[in-house]
């Protein structure tokens, strides 16, 4: 089962060092001093206002942080799920999930495929990430910039399993979105959302329960059904598809960008 739209508002940060001639400078305007005097209790006094503003004038200097945090979900975690079996629905479905330039719709939310077990019969894990979509044994990118790609074997678990392709087949083409996204300072400024081929991993329970005996009964486990679901301590952020792959020494520079 996978959420594959799910849309939220992403926080970002601005930095600028204070001081003069780096970003701008601060106006001041009208200010007013006012004196009054209490005979009565033999006090007196004075109040002081002022207007200011400070002014950005080079915005080279200011540094910009995409994507620190989501700020609120706005699509795609409600409860419909896809019909399989509704042409008109899966073709309303897919233009939604290509016009990037609006926000989700009230499309489905959720794609529950019916899957073979594996060999031993038992409920397994999936890795995190895992594709859902995308042909196998090819990388995917897993950073807001597009700049580091990541490929495993295990990766391409959901892809392997029989019966999954007759599901790929009737998806939008979430590996070619995946592929041609914008990196996120340029995503936020034209409105666009974010679109991923990469399923991360939750928790599932699963309570059998059965008519009679000689049918199962109890709880299983399972990891890996879900999204922002577990994330052990000590894995690898990029595994976890939490952070970027560094490929070389980390050094002091300063981020220019202007958008």
């Amino acid at each position: 089962m996978v959420r594959p739209c799910i849309e939220h508002e992403m926080l970002g940060i601005v930095l600028g060092r204070g001081g003069t001639q780096e970003l701008g400078c601060t106006f001041w305007g009208q200010t007013e001093l006012s004196c009054y005097d209490d005979a009565f209790h033999g006090k007196w006094g004075m109040s002081y206002k002022y207007h200011e503003r400070a002014m950005v004038h080079n915005e080279k200097n200011l540094t910009r942080v995409w994507d620190v945090c989501f700020n609120g979900y706005t699509g795609g975690m409600g409860c419909k799920f896809v019909d399989w079996k509704n042409a008109a629905q899966m073709e309303n479905w897919k233009q939604q999930v290509n016009n990037l330039s609006e926000s989700y719709g009230n499309g489905p939310d959720l794609m529950c495929m019916l899957l073979p077990c594996e060999d031993d019969g038992e409920m397994t894990s999936l890795p995190n990430p895992v594709k859902f979509h995308g042909p196998v044994g090819q990388s995917s990118m897993i950073d807001p910039d597009n700049i580091y790609s990541l490929i495993t074997d295990e990766m391409d678990t959901l892809l392997k399993r029989p019966g999954y392709s007759r599901y790929v087949q009737q998806m939008p083409d979430f590996a070619t979105l995946h592929g041609n996204r914008k990196n996120a300072g340029m995503a936020a400024v034209e409105s666009d959302t974010h679109c991923c081929s990469l399923a991360f991993q939750g928790t599932m329970e699963v309570h059998l329960h059965g008519p009679g005996p000689g049918h199962a009964h109890g709880t299983t486990y399972v990891r890996g059904a879900g999204h922002l679901g577990d994330s052990y301590v000590g894995c690898a952020s990029v595994r976890a598809g939490k952070g970027m792959q560094t490929v070389v020494p980390h050094g002091g520079m300063h981020l220019n960008r202007i958008v």
